[in-house]
């Protein structure tokens, strides 16, 4: 009962039916993209991002499938997808600054700013990164792009990996922007690897059948369906196992040494030029009229009395005459990316309020992991938190830190020698010899990295403190602590024995700073607040320590006078965790807030929640396409002539007759289906015996119906449509337009029908 032109076509050039496979293969297209949407978890601080950029993927391939099955142009094309990312955008990304469900001035402003200079702002903040709707624009371009790009070949070309270069580019654009925020992607490459080779399976298997149904090398295709199916799914798994193996074997693939973006790209945190701290302090130490700096309220301390100081600087660079920072800070989010070499034991909370600073430096304890200030720069390489000079006057903000201070194990702790900390580990050329030769005698009596340190510590604070001492800290200065001729007449104070100490522990292959801070004073606290002052200003040295990231050390004794003698048998409180000789217990039960783990360690709860939201997603994409589908058909039904018309208003009445569940093969007559439906759905199916004769005259005459029939064929569909509506209820009516069985059946039976035209032909 099929006429010329009523077979439904795809919108490829090449006319093949479409089918299951199609549909399966526009789903595995669409998934492989959403796939590479995890690889952002590694540069936002929670999971948030993942609904906005999978509605990106699912919107881009339902509208790449609308086009292609309408078969629009190029030009066209385009302007859909320009349009549909405009609304994806405003409502699945930037809807917190939509009023009432309208877009806003803040939302084109926003969207404006994303897309021309999204990729800037994601390579200068400070990664993890908020989740906000000016960082989400540009992951969620590239993945609306590669989805569209990946459905539109996918429907459109015979090319065999065509699809997958759209995935495989959206990747790699995802690992360049997350490159400084590497992390284990195993499950992800596996993912992904099983999903393309899949694809490229189906597809292969589908262009396969085409083979058959247009003749192009029909028998040998037809022979090889079967077995490149049965042949092909077990070598997708091992190609995936292998692939997976191999991603952790070889060197390259481990992206340890990615390149990265954000290395040629300028800092966007200005911070103003300053004389270094460490020359500053003793003209802060010597102020008549101490300024207050800053105030800082302990809210959580399970360090107790240890709690004495607050750092600011960490200076990394010495020229021989100067200790420098060489930080760049980025923009920093609320969640700070943490310090890979410490294990932390505690975290410290606080709340501190900034009078005035001289520096763009702010106080933290530890390695601040979270922070509520906005608009402050964070340095991943020293974690120093910075503001500008327009930021510094008023600014508040709350802190943790995580610690982990020098306890008994700290004897067996080792230095840590990486890629990262080789720069702290340079001193200058021209090292006196008078340094070299202290750090040797000083060191050569322990065997242990860290009771070396120990003994630099503690010759340094046997050494008399005094501010009168000329300041500064040139390899001069230094030398002068440890000359034979002057070591009687040789005093300092912090800024010297801190420097003094770092160049020795570098001289020794150590990594080691110097630290600037401030002192929390006991007299100066009321409650669990600290007023801080110009004169609480300090100095001291932390050499990196695997598993206790920056360790401090003081080697300054305030306590120790130039009349003083050293005797080596006196205490001299070496581990130097309290210059103020204090009791610092404030708050020592405060609760720490917690801490969510940055960037991409994904707990079994976190792949579950990306699970769904990728089964979520299928699950509106791909009822969508079949409902799209359904009215394509009959919106195609309705064109040609008169003959065609009436077969395309029976194909669509005998589609709902199967939405009720009723089998309608094509080996029927169309009496024969008007009786069973009559049988099935009783008066409900009347329609159907009306349109009966219509479609067997139209199917069988030699003449053209007239324009009548075709109306009265298609009053007959609507009579229909309307008794299913009034017999099973709105619910079902609506339900029916995501049944995929009419779409089903009608691929199976033009297959069938091909096969046996085949065999007709071949006879």
């Amino acid at each position: 009962m099929e006429r010329s032109g009523t077979t439904m076509k795809s919108p490829s050039r090449t006319g093949e039916p479409v089918g299951v496979l199609h549909y399966a293969e526009l789903a595995l297209a669409t998934l492989s993209v959403a796939t590479t949407a995890l690889v952002y978890g590694e540069l936002f601080a929670t999971k948030g991002h993942l609904v906005p950029l999978l509605a990106a993927t699912a919107g881009a391939a339902v509208l790449a499938t609308v086009t292609a099955l309408l078969r629009r142009r190029t030009p066209t094309t385009v302007a859909v997808a320009v349009v549909g990312f405009v609304v994806v955008a405003v409502y699945a990304v930037l809807t917190s600054t939509l009023r009432h469900g309208i877009p806003t001035l803040d939302t084109l402003d926003t969207l404006r700013t994303g897309v021309l200079r999204g990729w800037a702002r994601i390579l200068s903040v400070g990664l993890p990164a908020d989740v906000s709707g000016e960082l989400l624009i540009t992951p969620a371009l590239i993945l609306f792009t590669a989805a569209f790009v990946a459905v539109s070949v996918s429907l459109r070309t015979r090319s065999l990996l065509g699809p997958l270069a759209a995935p495989v580019l959206s990747l790699v654009v995802a690992l360049l922007l997350t490159a400084s925020r590497a992390g284990d992607e195993l499950m992800l490459t596996g993912v992904l690897l099983l999903v393309l080779l899949l694809l490229v399976l189906i597809r292969a298997v589908r262009l396969d059948q085409t083979d058959i149904v247009t003749g192009t090398d029909g028998d040998s295709a037809a022979r090889g369906i079967a077995g490149r199916t049965l042949f092909g799914l077990p070598v997708v798994v091992i190609v995936t196992v292998v692939g997976v193996v191999l991603s952790q074997a070889v060197p390259l693939a481990t992206g340890s040494n990615r390149f990265d973006p954000r290395d040629v790209v300028s800092v966007p945190v200005e911070v103003e030029d300053t004389l270094t701290p460490l020359a500053t302090l003793k003209s802060q130490l010597q102020e008549k009229k101490p300024r207050e700096l800053f105030t800082v309220r302990v809210d959580g301390n399970p360090l107790g009395g240890r709690l004495d100081r607050v750092r600011t600087a960490a200076l990394d660079t010495y020229d021989g005459a100067l200790w420098t920072s060489s930080d760049q800070f980025l923009v920093a989010g609320h969640t700070l990316a943490p310090d890979p070499g410490l294990t932390p034991t505690a975290r410290v909370a606080l709340h501190v309020e900034i009078k005035q600073l001289d520096h763009p430096y702010l106080p933290a304890v530890g390695r601040p992991e979270q922070v509520t200030a906005h608009g402050i720069g964070f340095s991943d390489d020293s974690g120093v938190l910075a503001a500008d000079a327009r930021t510094r006057p008023g600014l508040s903000y709350d802190v943790v830190g995580a610690v982990r201070p020098r306890d008994s194990a700290a004897r067996l702790a080792l230095p840590r020698l990486t890629p990262d900390t080789k720069r702290y580990t340079t001193v200058p050329p021209e090292l006196p010899a008078e340094l070299s030769r202290a750090a040797v005698e000083i060191t050569g009596g322990a065997d242990e990295p860290y009771a070396k340190l120990v003994a630099l510590e503690k010759r340094l604070r046997s050494s008399p403190y005094s501010l009168s001492a000329r300041p500064g800290h040139s390899l001069d200065a230094l030398r002068r602590l440890f000359d034979d001729k002057q070591q009687k007449t040789a005093v300092g104070y912090a800024e010297q024995y801190a420097a003094a100490f770092v160049v020795l522990a570098r001289s020794q292959g150590f990594p080691a700073r110097v630290a600037t801070g401030y002192v929390l004073r006991p007299g100066e606290r009321k409650g669990s607040t600290y007023t801080v002052r110009s004169t609480d200003a300090y100095a001291w040295a932390e050499v990196a320590m695997t598993g206790y990231g920056w360790m401090a050390f003081d080697p300054t004794d305030p306590t120790r006078k130039p009349t003083d003698k050293s005797d080596p048998k006196k205490p001299d409180r070496a581990g130097g965790q309290n210059p103020a000789a204090s009791d610092n217990r404030a708050t020592d039960q405060g609760t720490i807030p917690n801490i969510p783990v940055a960037g991409g360690g994904r707990s079994a709860m976190d792949w579950a929640l990306i699970v769904l939201g990728i089964l979520l997603a299928l699950a509106i994409v791909v009822p969508t396409l079949i409902a799209l589908e359904k009215w394509r058909r009959r919106r195609g039904r309705r064109t040609g002539p008169p003959s065609r018309q009436i077969v395309g208003a029976w194909r669509t009445s005998t589609d709902r007759l199967m939405e009720t569940g009723m089998p309608v093969p094509r080996s029927l007559t169309a009496l024969e289906v008007a009786g069973r439906a009559e049988h099935r759905l009783g008066e409900t199916a009347a329609p159907v015996a009306v349109l009966a004769p219509l479609v067997t005259e139209a199917v069988f005459s030699p003449a053209e119906p007239a324009p009548e029939a075709v109306a009265q064929a298609w009053q007959a569909d609507a009579a229909l449509r309307s008794a299913l509506r009034r017999d099973r209820g709105a619910a079902a009516t609506v339900v029916a337009w995501f049944d995929p069985r009419p779409l089903i059946a009608g691929s199976r039976q033009d297959r069938r029908s091909r096969k046996a035209l085949k065999k007709l032909q071949g006879g």
